[in-house]
């Protein structure tokens, strides 16, 4: 608040919306998502007038997360796309292809897998480097398992097996491989995937999915 207070004074709108930011993080954290919102919408109150484009596609960041969170899909989607906007309009190529998919998640959120489809492709132009690509091939091909188009998902997934990756990323892959092997019934490598896993840092989700698939398999045989 005195941050708030001060650059209020000083008519700095740049630093009066940065402040405006970390306080609606902070509230986000927080879960107060009513609370983040205000703080958040008053930073992109300042942010426009400054044209500091960086700043307002972390402020939309911010406020199409907490919407996805709350799976406001179509609000989401709308502040993600002003994400993309904002980060083209500098040199921050990568979040702005990461806005892309973060819109096409919200199409495949509600299943509408041909929309979700386009953004990732078109990231996926975009992409420049290694971990870029990999993330788009990623979600390409966990959009194709939605579909149960199993054949192109390990098209997108096979290539991407070794490439670079942050967070849980390498279990995210594995584990859609072996769920996908699975499907396609070539139990051995829907085994090995689903055990090769749990050495990436699953999350619970990825856990249970991956005792889905060993049990499945020993039912199975």
């Amino acid at each position: 608040n005195y941050s708030i207070d001060y650059y209020e004074r000083e008519g700095n709108k740049s630093r009066l919306a940065s402040a405006y930011l970390y306080k609606g993080r902070m509230y986000k954290y927080a879960l107060r998502y009513e609370d983040a919102t205000l703080c958040l919408m008053k930073a992109v109150d300042n942010a426009n007038k400054t044209k500091d484009f960086a700043l307002l596609g972390r402020i939309y960041t911010n406020l199409g997360d907490i919407c996805y969170t709350q799976h406001d899909y179509i609000k989401a989607r709308a502040e993600y796309k002003k994400e993309y906007e904002s980060y083209s309009k500098t040199t921050l190529k990568k979040q702005a292809l990461d806005a892309l998919l973060a819109v096409g998640r919200t199409y495949s959120s509600v299943h509408k897998y041909d929309s979700a489809m386009q953004y990732y492709k078109r990231a996926l132009t975009q992409a420049t480097d290694s971990i870029s690509k990999a993330n788009c091939m990623q979600n390409i091909a966990r959009n194709y398992f939605a579909v149960k188009q199993y054949d192109s998902a390990l098209h997108y997934l096979r290539p991407i097996i070794d490439y670079p990756y942050v967070d849980n990323n390498r279990a995210i892959r594995y584990y859609v491989l072996a769920d996908t092997y699975f499907e396609l019934r070539q139990l051995d490598s829907a085994r090995f995937y689903a055990n090769e896993t749990f050495k990436f840092k699953p999350d619970l989700n990825i856990r249970f999915g991956c005792y889905r698939i060993l049990g499945n398999i020993a039912f199975l045989r």
